[in-house]
């Protein structure tokens, strides 16, 4: 039974991101829904974003900076998910940022029944903006009608990285998943194809809302 109001972790991982940060954390602390916990984690950055997420920790409770000496993007995402007490994992980089809605958005999508959760987005160079993904239309789809959709492009972004999906905990928690730390690329990639040997089926939205 899917609960009216669960708590969901929003995971970043941050080093040396001092002029995108504040955009960052601007975009998650004003989500629609608010029942968030939002795990910050700095890894070893030596410019003034560790400046920066004191300030907004003492904004806002639901921001939990943790800090390591710098060992990798894999590493503060997995120290993220031994820490989250969510219900829901959602991840965003320190140097994106998300639409207003967006985290109600995949929480609405992943209570249709589905597993996990996956969206378009927008991609930014400059300012120019284009949406990306790779599946037409927003649906409730199997593992395996998914498969063949990312068996057509299966280095495509839509499919690798973590930032437009929605996980639950519970797969994660049971199944031991975690961020290779031996790779230095495709590690979000290794991550979801591990994550979906455990779902039945996935959610497509083909609505944007990140900003990478």
């Amino acid at each position: 039974m899917e609960l009216e109001n669960p708590l969901i972790t929003i995971i970043i991982p941050i080093y040396n991101r001092e002029q995108t940060l504040e955009r960052c954390l601007c975009s998650v602390l004003r989500q629609t829904y608010s029942h968030l916990e939002i795990i910050a984690v700095d890894d070893g950055s030596t410019d003034h974003s560790r400046v920066i997420l004191d300030k907004y920790q003492k904004k806002d409770s639901r921001l939990r900076v943790v800090r390591k000496e710098n060992s990798g993007v894999s590493e503060s995402r997995n120290l993220g998910l031994q820490l989250a007490r969510g219900e829901y994992i959602q991840f965003v980089d320190a140097d994106d940022w998300i639409t207003r809605d967006a985290t109600e958005t995949l929480l609405k999508a992943m209570q249709t029944g589905s597993e996990m959760v996956i969206t378009d987005y927008y991609r930014v160079i400059g300012r120019k903006i284009w949406i990306k993904g790779h599946i037409p239309a927003s649906s409730l789809m199997s593992r395996a009608e998914f498969a063949r959709y990312m068996m057509k492009s299966p280095a495509n972004f839509y499919y690798g990285v973590t930032w437009n999906k929605f996980y639950r905990m519970d797969i994660i928690r049971d199944n031991a998943l975690f961020f290779s730390r031996e790779l230095d690329w495709c590690e979000d990639f290794k991550f979801n194809l591990e994550y979906l040997k455990y779902v039945s089926n996935i959610r497509v939205e083909t609505r944007p809302i990140y900003y990478y």
